[in-house]
């Protein structure tokens, strides 16, 4: 009987192998790559603001998070995007904005500090203050730092991976301009 139930273990262990694939998936804390298997992963879309003033760009850093990002998250049920990032932003950082242009959208895998992992869709926006103020005093559960930062080697270093692409584009265009 015990090697009958070892063998349709060793069934099931590879039924488990065939039908489920192992995606790498980027941990948001510290920027390392996992393996988790596809049917853990769960779907999110997000939506960030890139607020620019001066040839610097506004970043904030969570206590989850080693690394800066830009401020937004996820678009909630019955929440329109711009809406949504209109939410974020002034949760996160103090300020209202405005959206002004649709600037990126793309996809990646990451697991986020709740230790779940998400296949995601995340969506940038330029956007402009029209109000409020920067927080000086931080929210432990949304920002503990909140800058502008010039668009720079530094920030690319200290940015969460997943926002380094379309922060260097713009600083890309700073340079052009100048």
């Amino acid at each position: 009987w015990l090697d009958l139930i070892i063998s349709m273990l060793n069934l099931l262990r590879l039924y488990y192998f065939w039908y489920t694939s192992i995606m790498k998936v980027r941990n948001l804390y510290d920027n390392s790559i996992i393996d988790v298997a596809t049917d853990e992963l769960h779907f999110r879309v997000s939506v960030y603001g890139l607020l620019e003033e001066n040839e610097q760009i506004l970043v904030q850093r969570s206590s989850k998070s080693k690394q800066f990002s830009l401020p937004g998250g996820k678009i909630e049920k019955g929440e329109t995007i711009e809406n949504s990032l209109v939410r974020e932003f002034e949760e996160e950082t103090g300020l209202q904005v405005q959206t002004v242009k649709l600037r990126y959208v793309k996809e990646d895998f990451v697991k986020f500090e709740d230790n779940e992992s998400y296949h995601s869709i995340l969506i940038f926006y330029d956007v402009k203050r029209v109000g409020g103020q920067l927080r000086n005093v931080y929210d432990k559960e949304e920002s503990i730092e909140i800058e502008f930062f010039p668009i720079n080697k530094t920030l690319k270093q200290n940015l969460q991976e997943i926002f380094r692409d379309i922060v260097w584009e713009i600083g890309s265009f700073f340079v052009k301009q100048t």
